[in-house]
């Protein structure tokens, strides 16, 4: 006789709710389902225990930081200016296309973006550790709130006409 999941459990559960063979048939072949009966029983035993207010707080914000951890926001690397030393150049021509560029990065240091910024558009990198190649994701533009969508460690996603990104809030997809 084949006894699924929903049966031990209705055996531990609800043993009314079960037929009598089944029943009959667990009740007799115990030490086969000894574990999965021994493990549904000591959760039935949890289920009329009262847990203090500071464990639902606690299990309630891991549930909290379990829900979040799909929105990762980058802000900006802050660079030290180092004006110790004097740095002398010759006169050379003028570039007319200025080229600018920002590091942003989360607080668990999971994902780093380079934003690569001329005259008329933004370049986005996204680097991210320990995850698969390719990650598909939606990234938010602060303060312009524009949405893209794009893939992890590919090619950058151009932004036109250039924006000026103050943080950029990434959604796991």
């Amino acid at each position: 006789m084949e006894v699924t999941e929903k049966d031990l459990y209705k055996f531990v559960f609800s043993p009314n709710e079960l037929s009598s063979s089944k029943f009959e048939y667990i009740s007799s072949n115990i030490e086969q389902f000894k574990a999965e009966i021994e493990l549904l029983s000591e959760i039935k035993e949890n289920l009329n225990e009262t847990f203090s207010d500071d464990i639902l707080d606690r299990i309630h914000n891991k549930i909290a930081e379990k829900e979040t951890e799909n929105q990762i926001i980058l802000e900006p690397i802050k660079k030290e200016n180092d004006s110790k030393y004097l740095i002398l150049a010759a006169d050379s021509p003028k570039s007319e296309q200025l080229v600018n560029t920002q590091t942003f990065q989360d607080l668990k240091n999971k994902f780093l973006a380079k934003v690569i910024s001329t005259n008329d558009s933004n370049k986005i990198y996204i680097f991210q550790k320990n995850r698969p190649i390719s990650s598909n994701i939606n990234i938010t533009l602060h303060p312009s709130l524009d949405t893209h969508s794009m893939k992890v460690n590919d090619l950058p996603c151009i932004i036109t006409p250039k924006q000026n990104i103050e943080k950029i809030f990434i959604d796991l997809i």
